[in-house]
């Protein structure tokens, strides 16, 4: 009896182990498990050391990410779009990260129909979401740019056709900016108390209170051309909303369109690759350095840029960049596959066009207008923005007899297509949000030409003007097929890729009256998420 009761006592006397008797090194690796937006900043509010360490799990999710990325050691999630109400397949369209959520405005389909609605991809949930917006919307347009300033996207610029008539129509350009409160789903209409160019296929940052915006396709009246490519520096103060033309120093950037566009730091930007019309794709990449005496000029720097082989630097025209911490990302497909790509030179033309009148097509908001118009293949390269974007039709008379016939053959293609598609969709059942891994099969076949990972090191590229690509070695990847035209925005330790064109190569090629195979175009509504390996302690 008395050995019972001694007994009791010592398990009465016992310790309560909870969570937090862990080592600290597992409690990160627990915590690191979970989502890096909403679900990792709950867990600061339950106490002062679960704050701290989660303030430590999230440096060192960054951390890893980074030397992931760098050793090329990641993994792609793939999600296909969620059963519903869902975002449409697109391409040329904004995006941007703000807080746990990626949005993305506009863009084109694959008959070049262009919207005006806005869409946000919750990071926590991983789910879609269309903000019941309100106020002043913008114009439906692809190839804006947009960027997060102070709880507001700003939307500045793109292009859409003026109206469904007459046919033989020209495209319009914008200089219009909107604003959309994050906190209040609103669009307002900002009337700037200066003057800037209507621009397309520009790009644009944010560096304090100002918006720094770069090249583009402008109109002016008193060229002979519809619109011309463009090396100017447009800066808006978002306080007075006031803009001024900037100056800098010689030698300067090519005018051009569809580069991309990064901060290093308030004092310097990158300008990458881009496009300067037709057979001119740029690889460059120059340094926009500021001074801190406003009254200065501007200084333009060309950057060295250092292991340029065939096996390490991507092809970055059309290909948007993306910047985490000192690295620069780029998604591209094997060299082999882009000289084949190159050959057929189909997917570097741009489009002509001629319009149809459609009613707007979105049922979910009265607001959401399209314009559509059929496209047929010329001789000149598409416009691409930081996000991409395709080429409006700048000259020429268009020969109706075979656009008519052509245009008969993709509608056919079109039809086909969907046939196949919805025969695909009775055969396989979806959940709300299906993942594939890339060992796991789907309704997607596996990529002929993945998308690569191609990593920048941007380390030296201020002291030294240098900028190197870091050395692949053995890199087998699991990304999609290569598509142009899409975005690529950074999350928190994550990279996520949405939309974009690519041609299908399931698909019968038809050649054209001028001899040119024609591969029909698919256009993606699929998104892409890049990690860092997961390790196991």
């Amino acid at each position: 009896m008395n050995e019972m009761t001694d007994q009791l006592e010592v398990i009465g006397h016992q310790k309560v182990v909870s969570i937090e008797d862990l080592p600290e090194v597992v409690f990160e690796y627990i915590l690191s498990q979970l989502s890096p937006y909403r679900q990792l900043i709950d867990c600061k509010l339950v106490s002062k050391s679960w704050r701290l360490c989660v303030i430590e799990t999230i440096k060192k999710l960054k951390r890893d990410f980074v030397h992931n990325l760098s050793n090329q050691l990641i993994q792609w999630s793939h999600f296909s779009p969620q059963s519903g109400p869902s975002i449409s397949p697109r391409y040329s369209h904004s995006a941007c990260c703000l807080g746990d959520s990626m949005y993305v405005f506009g863009g084109c389909t694959i008959a070049n129909t262009t919207f005006n609605d806005l869409w946000r991809f919750d990071l926590s949930t991983r789910t879609w979401i269309r903000p019941i917006a309100t106020g002043t919307f913008p114009s439906p347009k692809a190839c804006a740019s947009l960027v997060d300033y102070n709880n507001h996207l700003v939307l500045f610029g793109g292009w859409t056709h003026s109206s469904p008539y007459p046919i033989h129509q020209e495209w319009r350009i914008f200089n219009h900016i909107h604003l959309f409160d994050t906190i209040t789903d609103r669009w307002s209409l900002v009337v700037p108390n200066s003057y800037c160019p209507a621009i397309a296929g520009h790009s644009a940052s944010i560096v304090g209170h100002h918006m720094i915006v770069f090249g583009g396709l402008q109109s002016a009246a008193n060229n002979p051309l519809p619109f011309f490519s463009s090396n100017d520096i447009w800066v808006l103060d978002l306080q007075d909303f006031v803009w001024h033309k900037q100056s800098a120093s010689n030698p300067k950037p090519f005018a051009r369109y569809g580069h991309s566009q990064v901060v290093i730091d308030d004092r310097h930007i990158l300008i990458i690759g881009g496009s300067g019309g037709p057979n001119m794709l740029f690889s460059d990449i120059w340094m926009l350095c500021i001074p801190e005496d406003k009254s200065l000029e501007w200084v333009w720097k060309p950057i060295e840029v250092m292991n340029k082989d065939s096996t390490t630097a991507p092809q970055i025209s059309f290909h948007p960049t993306c910047k985490v911490s000192n690295l620069l990302v780029v998604l591209s497909a094997s060299q082999k596959a882009r000289s084949l790509q190159c050959k057929d030179g189909n997917i570097l033309r741009k489009p002509s066009v001629r319009s149809q009148y459609v009613s707007p097509k979105d049922t979910n908001d009265k607001n959401a207008m399209a314009v559509n118009t059929e496209s047929q293949a010329s001789n000149e390269v598409p416009i691409a923005s930081t996000s991409g974007c395709s080429s409006p039709q700048t000259s020429g008379a268009i020969n109706m007899r075979p656009l008519s016939r052509r245009n008969r053959q993709r509608q056919l293609e079109g039809l086909d297509r969907m046939e196949q598609r919805i025969r695909q969709l009775k055969t396989n059942t979806f959940s709300p949000l299906a993942v594939r891994s890339s060992t796991v099969k789907s309704d997607i076949e596996a990529p002929q030409n993945p998308m690569q990972l191609f990593v920048l090191d941007l380390s030296q590229v201020i002291d030294r003007n240098v900028v190197k690509w870091i050395h692949k070695s053995n890199f087998i990847s699991d990304g999609p097929e290569e598509v142009i035209l899409y975005s690529l925005v950074a999350g928190r330790a994550e990279i996520i890729m949405f939309g974009g064109l690519q041609k299908d190569k399931n698909m019968k090629q038809n050649q054209t009256e001028g001899g040119v195979n024609d591969i029909p175009d698919i256009v993606s509504n699929h998104l892409h998420i890049i990690t860092a390996k997961k390790c196991i302690i």
